[in-house]
């Protein structure tokens, strides 16, 4: 079990430094740090209220389906973070840096990039057109989080899931009463 355990940790690490330190371009450096605020606490709230006191029903609603699966979501990231307790990889690898680190010093799982997928779920569910767009987004919210220095690949990964997991409940709850 622990040569499992040690293998993915080292396949994290050689994705992590790949990303974050061989890939390293100034101009991509500052897109993705643009982009990363998508996945941001206030970008999601701001969302959210915008959504909410939109005057459309439509709208009104899928703002607030995408309140309750960010409060769901974050709940959930945050216990899981206060439980595993991993350190964030710019304060565990020596090969890297980190500008402007997170004041969360735990890595597992990637908040930011679980706020993207969720985002990115309820809106394709309200509107599927640009589903594409919307989890283009999300991903690159995800690649920008190990490409600044802030998670591991799986910290992005099990981001992901857990948003997915939140999604579907609450998205069968939101069909059954033809809200949206």
């Amino acid at each position: 079990m622990r040569n499992i355990k040690n293998y993915f940790k080292k396949i994290d690490e050689i994705i992590y430094l790949f990303l974050h330190h061989k890939l390293y371009r100034r101009a991509l450096y500052y897109n993705l740090r643009a982009i990363t605020q998508l996945g941001s606490f206030c970008f999601s709230v701001v969302l959210c209220l915008t959504l909410l006191f939109w005057h459309n029903a439509i709208m009104h609603t899928a703002g607030l389906f995408l309140a309750i699966v960010i409060i769901i979501n974050q709940f959930f990231v945050q216990l899981i973070k206060r439980i595993v307790n991993r350190p964030r990889p710019y304060t565990v690898i020596k090969q890297t840096s980190c500008v402007k680190p997170p004041k969360c010093k735990y890595s597992f799982p990637s908040g930011h990039t679980n706020a993207a997928f969720s985002i990115a779920f309820v809106l394709s569910h309200v509107f599927p057109v640009l589903s594409v767009l919307y989890f283009t987004l999300a991903g690159l919210v995800g690649i920008s989080r190990i490409y600044l220095g802030y998670h591991y690949p799986s910290d992005v990964l099990v981001g992901f899931a857990a948003s997915y997991i939140a999604f579907i409940p609450i998205s069968h709850f939101i069909n059954g009463f033809a809200l949206i």
